[in-house]
């Protein structure tokens, strides 16, 4: 006798252990075993037919309380998205809304899954698509949701930057730059410097003497000087370059644009955004192996890791040389990039350098968005000039 299915592919059994609210245990069990039979699937004429029902499930599974059941179901809706491709495209309006609320979790590790799955989602439609509809995140009340909204549109432009309308990703991140939330402002700012890069001079120029106040002209004109860009890491996360003068998250944006002595110059190793967070940690407890992890193993398969001597300490120069900077005193080209990244005191882990792969890898996240404008001097006269409107005067 045939097992019965549901949604074309599903034992039924599987179904019924997951609403099975009371039993944990049985619903951990059927959460893996749903994902094993969507991977078990190769044609996907046995999933189309069903799609709409499916994605519905998987919606309120999405939202459920149990944080692996939440976590694996967006696994799955991943999973989802690679079998089906662009067909996946008229369920937009259904999953987005949904992944829209779970950036308000605190929990790093859903809002890392969050990202990943918008990340297929933008790859088998378009970031236009996705992007129109995260929008509407940028109304919710939780700042936390609006500043990953913002951090998903870098994403989008950084990865798909030819199918992004420029001018409705402007009006989004114009309104994010009004935010009342500091975070979220200085994010926008960032998403700014992106913009500028994919647009050019002249449109971006454009958009923000119509769109902009004269005082938000100037910030984002001070950022556009630095050339550094926000990047997408190893773990799919967005992590963003440090506002000029050493500015961190939180600051006020009247402060970093009237800091601009060191436009150009990243903080060493930049600083991490809201989604900010690197290695093992954005690994799912029930996918970290049992042994101790050792810190060179993400990365050493990539031959992107060098092994720091132990009498080695890391230094501002090392750091800075990573973005651009030199090591030596005379400004010369200096040796290979080298970030040194020291192991935790205590840890017994080996503290490595990241080399010139690493940075080749950061630098294919932004190669499709062409050559750096000339954003003029990095002087007060030259931001200064940027920022000013038609007819106005320094």
């Amino acid at each position: 006798m045939a097992e019965e299915l549901e949604f074309g592919f599903v034992p039924k059994q599987i179904v019924n252990d997951l609403q099975d609210i009371g039993n944990w245990k049985s619903r951990a069990t059927a959460i893996d075993n749903l994902q094993k039979a969507l991977r078990d699937v190769y044609d996907r004429s046995q999933i189309l037919p069903g799609l709409p029902r499916f994605v519905a499930f998987l919606v309120q599974l999405v939202s459920d309380p149990n944080f692996k059941i939440a976590v694996s179901s967006m696994q799955i809706l991943g999973d989802l998205v690679g079998k089906v491709g662009r067909d996946i495209e008229p369920q937009l309006k259904s999953i987005i809304p949904n992944l829209v609320e779970k950036f308000n979790d605190s929990k790093i590790l859903v809002r890392s899954a969050n990202l990943k799955v918008l990340k297929k989602l933008m790859a088998a439609t378009s970031a236009r698509q996705v992007l129109d509809l995260l929008a509407a995140g940028m109304t919710h009340t939780s700042w936390r949701v609006r500043e990953e909204v913002v951090n998903a549109a870098i994403m989008g432009m950084l990865q798909h930057g030819d199918s992004v309308d420029n001018a409705r990703a402007f009006k989004m991140l114009a309104s994010a730059l009004s935010d009342p939330k500091d975070q979220v402002r200085t994010v926008a700012l960032e998403a700014m410097a992106v913009l500028g890069r994919l647009a050019g001079q002249s449109e971006m120029q454009s958009m923000m003497r119509a769109g902009l106040s004269d005082s938000q002209r100037a910030q984002v004109a001070s950022r556009l000087t630095n050339p550094q860009l926000p990047t997408v890491n190893l773990d799919g996360i967005v992590e963003h370059v440090g506002p000029a003068g050493g500015a961190k998250p939180g600051d006020s944006l009247d402060a970093i644009s009237t800091d601009i002595s060191g436009a150009g110059r990243p903080r060493p190793g930049g600083y991490a955004g809201a989604t900010a967070a690197s290695g093992a940690g954005t690994r799912l407890p029930w996918e970290l192996p049992s042994q101790r992890p050792r810190l060179r193993s993400g990365l050493d398969s990539l031959g992107v890791l060098d092994p720091v001597p132990d009498h080695a300490q890391p230094s501002a120069s090392t750091s800075y040389a990573a973005y651009g900077g030199s090591n030596n005193s005379g400004g010369g080209a200096g040796p290979p990039p080298l970030v040194a990244m020291p192991a935790p005191v205590g840890s017994g882990l080996t503290p490595v350098r990241v080399g010139a792969s690493y940075n080749r890898y950061n630098s294919q996240n932004s190669s499709h968005l062409g050559p750096e404008p000339s954003w003029g001097s990095s002087s007060p006269a030259g931001i200064a000039s940027l920022a000013l409107p038609p007819g106005g005067r320094a």
